[in-house]
């Protein structure tokens, strides 16, 4: 998900609903740098939980193309946004946008929805501007749908055994006023779903900013 959370900017629309947002400029290159290894040399299905904007998806699609990426988010603005940054481009392998709570049944291999066979799960900046059921729910998906060897990839800021940079406090501090379901998740918090699920934490890359991809690899 672009993030539209507080202290962190707001999307500027477009005529055709496209959003453009601040994070998507700042992080972009880093996180699909740290995504390169992994990726690089796969072919098959990608999902993104929380497309947002659009933005992240398509700049991997355009990195990546022999994968099919697949963006998903439950807000109708978002979608909107997807499928006109989409339409910039008309990549081969970018897929048009559908709704996807993680929380409810993800209904993989419906019609407009990729397989329940996915050498990816990538989800940026939702686990803070979410309740904790959905960091549940969404290592439990990623966990049922990946391929043996996938991976699940999660950017973002945390927290690091309770403990957080100054920076990343006081965000966190601003995120529990808005609403008190949201907040940084603890690394080992997630470590312990991830195992629990049947997956590992492979990596942790530090990013700029205070933030991290987390690397999650089934099987």
């Amino acid at each position: 998900m672009t993030d539209f959370s507080p202290g962190r900017g707001r999307p500027s629309p477009f005529a055709d609903g496209r959003l453009d947002t601040p994070s998507y400029h700042r992080n972009h290159l880093p996180i699909r740098g740290a995504l390169a290894p992994f990726l690089q040399g796969r072919t098959g299905h990608v999902l993104e939980i929380g497309s947002g904007s659009g933005q992240h998806v398509l700049g991997f699609a355009r990195a990546f193309p022999a994968l099919a990426f697949w963006p998903s988010d439950p807000e109708p603005a978002h979608r909107q946004s997807i499928a006109a940054w989409a339409e910039t481009e008309r990549l081969g392998n970018l897929r048009a946008p559908f709704a996807l709570d993680v929380r409810e049944p993800w209904r993989l291999n419906a019609p407009g929805h990729p397989p329940a066979a996915l050498q990816a799960v990538i989800a940026i900046n939702v686990l803070h501007i979410a309740p904790f059921d959905v960091s549940r729910a969404l290592i439990a998906g990623a966990a049922r749908n990946l391929v043996p060897d996938g991976y699940l990839f999660v950017y973002g800021p945390f927290a690091r055994e309770g403990r957080m940079s100054e920076g990343n406090a006081a965000f966190d501090a601003s995120l529990r006023r808005a609403d008190p379901a949201w907040g940084l998740r603890d690394i080992a918090e997630l470590q312990g779903l991830a195992e629990a699920a049947g997956m590992r934490l492979e990596a942790v890359k530090d990013m700029p900013a205070g933030n991290n991809v987390l690397v999650f690899a089934a099987g």
